[in-house]
């Protein structure tokens, strides 16, 4: 083949490479569902005498597909275990609230 030739089939592969690759983005653009607004009520302001920490939980959404962060201003405990049960005690009322509205 020429170099004339080598340089059509090149500028053909190009040309085809791009438009996948725009058509890609595209599409992306065009599936991927419309995130959701939060929906979740704020928390009541935390006691002073107690310590807290702010902690980033993670909530799945309502079609199960991604996990939503939500920040949370949590008391913090003495320990591992203190810590993850007072979380989970957050969590679960938050879950609560949620299904309740």
């Amino acid at each position: 083949m020429t170099r004339t030739r080598w340089l059509q089939v090149g500028g053909i592969v190009l040309v085809f490479a791009v438009a996948v690759w725009i058509a890609s983005n595209v599409l992306e653009r065009v599936v991927a569902p419309a995130p959701a607004p939060s929906a979740t009520p704020t928390p009541a302001p935390p006691t002073a005498s107690v310590p807290h920490i702010i902690a980033t939980l993670y909530y799945g959404t309502p079609d199960g597909q991604a996990l939503a962060a939500v920040k949370r201003e949590v008391p913090l405990g003495e320990g591992p275990g203190n810590k993850a049960a007072r979380s989970y005690r957050v969590s679960s009322k938050m879950h609560r609230l949620r299904i309740s509205l």
